[in-house]
């Protein structure tokens, strides 16, 4: 069994990343997917109620023998209620899904925390934990650098930041130490940086020949180690022993396959890696539409 890989579903639910040439996965492929998972004790799943019909997919295939994170949407400008908001949210997750409770709940959007909803909702979190609905309350950022903030306001029992060769800002900043000396568990994503670091140097879109340099640089280093990029993200990964899941998107049944192989190679680390950037506009997806 592998404990840290944690399949990550929103291609189930949207034609998602840069690399994704295939589209939304359909329900079939989908259920070879989670069947494949399920057999070779990948035991996590990750989704969202942004995820499109990630989550009813989900629940159509059957996912009651898996720890499931999901994560709440965004809480409107103009909300009455936020504990009506909550209720309807989170059962309608859970219904969903067709379970009774979740391994953890997140926040999808930092500023639900920061800004005047956030007391509100934190206690709306604790109840459902205290009430063993959930497990662990989480939450997902973009930037490690909201972590002093964040962690001022509510100490939660899990975080999920990107982590990949590219994005090492949750090491620079100190909190991949920090996180685990306050019992919180850490969760990293965008592995592949949304797909691009996976793709082919001449199929990059024209939409980062600004960042041509910095990707040709991490396709020289894996052609000059003889290694494709697809195994560098995945051992640099697995290189950390204080991250607890490591999240991953698959666009196939073929490419998880190659995924779950490349996670059992032991004692293979990354040596002499060191082609970070801390160009925010190339390491954070969600500012892509700038491009």
């Amino acid at each position: 069994m592998n404990s840290k890989l944690t399949l990550g579903t929103v291609q189930f639910g949207l034609d998602y990343g840069v690399a994704n040439k295939s589209g939304k996965i359909d329900f079939l492929d989908a259920k070879k997917i989670i069947d494949f998972a399920k057999k070779n004790g990948i035991s996590t799943l990750d989704t969202a109620s942004a995820y499109g019909k990630s989550e009813k997919l989900l629940g159509e295939i059957g996912i009651q023998d898996f720890e499931i994170i999901t994560k709440l949407p965004k809480i409107p400008n103009e909300i009455k209620s936020v504990d009506e908001w909550f209720e309807e949210n989170f059962y309608k997750s859970l219904e969903r899904l067709k379970i009774n409770s979740l391994s953890t709940l997140m926040v999808h959007n930092v500023s639900d925390i920061l800004h005047e909803h956030g007391s509100a909702l934190i206690k709306l979190l604790e109840k459902a934990k205290e009430d063993l609905l959930i497990n662990k309350v989480g939450i997902s950022i973009y930037s490690p650098y909201d972590l002093d903030s964040i962690l001022n306001i509510y100490n939660f029992d899990v975080i999920q930041a990107p982590l990949n060769p590219l994005d090492t800002r949750l090491i620079e900043s100190g909190w991949m130490d920090r996180l685990p000396q306050k019992n919180i568990d850490i969760h990293i994503r965008s592995i592949f940086l949304q797909g691009l670091l996976l793709m082919p140097y001449k199929d990059i879109p024209s939409k980062f020949n600004n960042f041509k340099h910095k990707l040709k640089e991490w396709h020289q280093w894996n052609d000059q180690n003889k290694i494709k990029p697809l195994e560098t993200c995945i051992r640099f990964a697995n290189s950390f022993d204080n991250v607890s899941k490591i999240i991953f998107g698959v666009d196939s049944l073929s490419q998880l396959s190659e995924i779950y192989k490349l996670s059992k190679v032991k004692n293979k680390k990354i040596q002499d890696l060191d082609i970070a950037t801390n160009d925010d506009i190339l390491i954070d997806p969600s500012r892509w539409s700038s491009l």
